[in-house]
């Protein structure tokens, strides 16, 4: 599972009517910098009420009035001390960015390096925004150079983490680098958390080749191999599973956490007490994307549609540019029947990226089995397959579904097929959804409907 962290693979969410992702949440500095003793009484009184603002706004949420606000106050601390401090920048690139202007807070951010090219939460923030951005050798450097010129840079080595885990070959560097964050904050849930998404990457390789473990068991004929990566998977996930348990110790309330969580419990076949924990961290934090689309897939996966429409709806208005919301909220209102409101949804998708594949595939979906089976649908269906095809073109995880797409058989009709009889082999060969048109188009024609 992967995509930013997790993701269910494309062909059973093609089969199930849904590309929507399961995602972890994203690294953020923990830790906001308090003003320094050389600074005068007067800069840190003001400093504190900033930060008491600040944290007031965390817990409550951010509208416009708290963004002018708590960026006031920080600029007139940083004028209480007759210059611009390099914290107080960074203080105001965050709660820009709480606010949603990005392009704000990477100026402040950078400022804030201008003024102190050693300080670490700016250094991470500018790596997080070039990770955001897919430039992810260039936030490995910004965090390379974080923890090199603050070696107490906590959330320097959890970033770094972050960028090792994928990689097999850096798992155990991404550990020691979790260990280092925690050392210098026992209390970093951000290090806890992405030490369980080391061991949940590390479990789900395990498994990588055991495809026939279903239900939280082994085949009756699985292999000694087989048996072997599921028990280091099992074991695997107990560790991340104990990861979290600690980390609840340290901090109950912090909402990324049970998400990460209820990833894991998915992973050892806990389907119930995953939702439990999706639920609890979306009651904690209802801004938490992430945790509303995984459980928006895990409800659609068995066919729960209200509450997955409910999740991806939630989080289409979080983030209304999200390719994946929007599909998972269009195979939601079709599994409720609301076939309009789903190829709304589907459009939308398209609107955001016209290049990827999965809404094609879904509206041809929608026209092939839920439009009736008039001509005119069939066909509508035929030309999103096709649009389906040239989009999922090269990409090796699409290839079983490009071929369910356009597998073809002997054909049942039409002159040839009339002309030439032949045994019926019952399941000897499944026609793929572009020929099943074909063949119900010319039925369609014999029968002149």
């Amino acid at each position: 599972m992967t995509k930013r962290a997790r993701v269910l693979g494309l062909i059973a969410l093609f089969t199930s009517g849904c590309g929507a992702a399961i995602t972890v949440a994203r690294v953020e500095p923990e830790h906001a910098p308090v003003a320094p003793p050389t600074f005068a009484q007067e800069t840190i009184d003001r400093w504190a009420e900033a930060r008491g603002a600040y944290d007031a706004a965390l817990a409550s949420g951010w509208d416009e009035a708290a963004c002018a606000d708590v960026t006031a106050r920080f600029e007139a601390a940083s004028a209480a001390e007759h210059g611009e401090l390099a914290e107080a920048a960074y203080m105001i690139g965050l709660v820009r960015r709480a606010c949603g202007d990005a392009a704000g807070a990477s100026v402040s951010f950078h400022r804030a390096l201008t003024l102190r090219s050693t300080l670490c939460g700016a250094r991470v923030a500018v790596a997080l925004e070039a990770l955001d951005a897919g430039r992810t050798d260039e936030a490995r450097g910004e965090v390379d150079r974080a923890v090199h010129d603050d070696g107490r840079c906590a959330e320097g080595y959890v970033l770094r983490a972050r960028l090792e885990r994928h990689d097999p070959s850096r798992s155990a560097a991404a550990l020691d680098d979790l260990r280092r964050a925690l050392a210098i904050d026992a209390r970093s849930m951000a290090a806890f958390d992405q030490m369980a998404l080391v061991y949940l990457d590390q479990a789900t390789r395990a498994r990588g080749g055991t495809e026939r473990v279903q239900g939280g068991g082994l085949a009756p004929r699985a292999t000694a191999h087989e048996a072997q990566t599921y028990d280091d998977a099992a074991r695997l996930l107990d560790l991340a599973a104990v990861v979290c348990r600690q980390a609840q110790l340290v901090d109950g309330d912090y909402a990324p956490l049970y998400n990460t969580w209820a990833l894991i419990e998915l992973g050892r076949g806990h389907l119930v007490e995953a939702l439990a924990l999706l639920q609890r961290a979306t009651t904690l934090d209802p801004a938490l994307f992430e945790a509303w689309m995984n459980f928006g897939e895990l409800t659609l996966s068995f066919r729960g549609y209200e509450d997955a429409a409910d999740a991806f709806a939630r989080a289409s208005t979080l983030r209304p540019a999200s390719y994946d919301a929007f599909v998972g909220l269009g195979a939601a209102r079709r599994g409720l029947g609301q076939l309009d409101v789903a190829e709304e949804a589907y459009a939308r998708a398209i609107a955001i990226d016209a290049a990827r594949p999965e809404a094609y595939f879904d509206l041809g979906l929608l026209y092939q089995d839920h439009r009736g089976g008039d001509a005119a649908s069939m066909r509508r269906a035929e030309g999103y397959y096709r649009e389906f095809v040239a989009r999922a073109e090269g990409s090796a995880a699409l290839v079983p579904v490009i071929e369910a797409v356009t597998r073809t058989c002997p054909s049942s009709c039409g002159p040839e097929a009339r002309a030439t009889p032949r045994r019926r082999s019952r399941g000897a060969c499944t026609m793929g959804r572009l020929q099943q048109i074909t063949e119900a188009l010319c039925l369609l024609e014999s029968t002149g409907s």
